[in-house]
């Protein structure tokens, strides 16, 4: 059995990641080590295949952050499974869109590219949703 600390303590380290990697300067980055066109600096957005490359990345290091942990295997799978879809689910444009409407204009641009507010509110939800789903189930 997981207790709430361990669940807590991953939550939180994956919530570290899923703030990290969503910021300008951690696209910027990904994109002058890649070469690839992950990041359109004139509209400051990301693009479809840089959220695909970050969403891999944060799985990876998910799932490296996890090795070596007394947390059984099972818990691990789930909470991989579960933070990389709400890593994909909380970093499209759609719901800063959403989060600008709720919140304020400020989160985002109009494109809906957040700024740094946008990631740091992003990263409470997602946070806040992954702890209710790892203690849920």
């Amino acid at each position: 059995m997981v207790s709430f600390t361990d669940k807590l303590l991953l939550c939180l380290g994956s919530s570290v990641i899923f703030f990290i990697l969503n910021t300008e300067g951690m696209y910027v980055t990904t994109q002058t080590v890649t070469g690839l066109t992950i990041y359109d600096l004139k509209t400051k957005c990301y693009t479809i295949l840089g959220l695909l490359i970050h969403i891999l990345l944060f799985g990876g290091i998910t799932y490296l952050g996890m090795i070596g942990s007394s947390i059984d295997e099972g818990f691990k799978t789930k909470h991989l499974i579960y933070s990389t879809i709400l890593f994909y689910l909380i970093s499209t444009k759609w719901l800063q869109n959403i989060l600008s409407i709720i919140f304020g204009d400020n989160l985002s641009s109009l494109q809906g590219c957040p700024n740094v507010y946008g990631v740091a509110t992003a990263t409470i939800i997602f946070m806040l949703i992954l702890i209710i789903l790892l203690t849920l189930t």
